[in-house]
């Protein structure tokens, strides 16, 4: 009995000591938490700049200010579009890939599939790489240089095919429904209208960066469900643009061997003589 007295007192010495180191937490001073939040920030900033994270944004929107402007250049390009998409409709036929029509017809008659996909498309594509880039930027910083450059090149390689080779989706073809359109989203038709590129069907970069995020978080990541939502991302966005009528499956062929060679040459970089000295140097300080 004597025991568990002291056991108990302990305990309730522990919860009052827990009790009092919060009270006092909470009375520090403003000027004290303002100090430490502007610390914390200060280091924030620090650490960004050291890892020249001004340099990494411009990139990206240097590469978004150049997608915008592959609008102005194929404008009046739409016969070409077309043609090129019955083009490779017939490429699609002769190798026996050519089922997108008959899927989203079976699609369209599962309403919940057609509201997945279309959200799958929306939300899985920029937001899963930006959100990808920036966890790789923060606790990956060895890898991040490897995605980022691949980011880059499969960027400029997706932008020179869209403005040699435009391909009007199959979304804009007789027999195939614009699945966001019927739920409500008309991105033809919406403030963003004027700012992307309708003809850039091929390649298929929604599936290569998918692609691209699924493999840096397969090889960044330890824990086996994480490397199992790497290798999940890129299989639905390929079923998302086929099932809403934004791309044919030849261009998520393509797209995900664009980045494939983006990979490649982004390894090069990175590896050579000529890679950054600063990632170099954090390679070794994080061994």
């Amino acid at each position: 009995m004597a025991k568990q007295g002291h056991r108990q007192l302990a305990r309730t010495g522990d919860r009052a000591t827990a009790r009092f180191t919060r009270m006092y937490q909470g009375r520090r001073p403003a000027a004290q938490r303002t100090k430490v939040a502007s610390v914390a920030q200060h280091s924030f900033w620090q650490e960004f700049m050291r890892r020249n994270g001004l340099r990494e944004l411009a990139s990206v929107l240097a590469i978004t200010f150049a997608y915008f402007i592959t609008r102005g250049i194929i404008l009046g390009r739409e016969g070409d579009a077309f043609a090129n998409a019955r083009t490779l409709i017939d490429m699609e036929r002769a190798l026996g890939l050519y089922h997108e029509l008959a899927l989203q017809q079976f699609a369209l008659g599962h309403q919940w599939l057609i509201d997945f996909v279309n959200n799958y498309y929306l939300y899985g594509h920029l937001p899963v790489l930006i959100g990808v880039a920036i966890w790789l930027f923060w606790w990956r910083p060895t890898i991040y240089p490897w995605f980022r450059n691949a980011f880059i090149i499969s960027a400029a390689i997706g932008l020179t095919i869209y403005v040699a080779i435009p391909v009007a989706p199959p979304r804009f073809l007789p027999g195939f429904v614009d699945t966001m359109r019927l739920s409500g989203f008309d991105v033809d038709g919406s403030a963003a209208g004027p700012l992307y590129n309708p003809y850039a069907a091929m390649p298929s970069l929604h599936t290569g960066w998918a692609v691209l995020s699924g493999f840096g978080i397969v090889i960044a990541s330890r824990q086996w469900w994480l490397k199992a939502i790497g290798i999940a991302l890129p299989t639905l966005m390929a079923l998302s643009v086929v099932l809403t009528g934004n791309h044919y499956f030849l261009d998520a062929v393509v797209g995900s061997a664009v980045v494939a060679l983006s990979l490649a040459l982004g390894w090069a970089v990175e590896r050579g003589p000529w890679a950054h000295r600063d990632y170099a140097e954090q390679r070794v300080s994080l061994r």
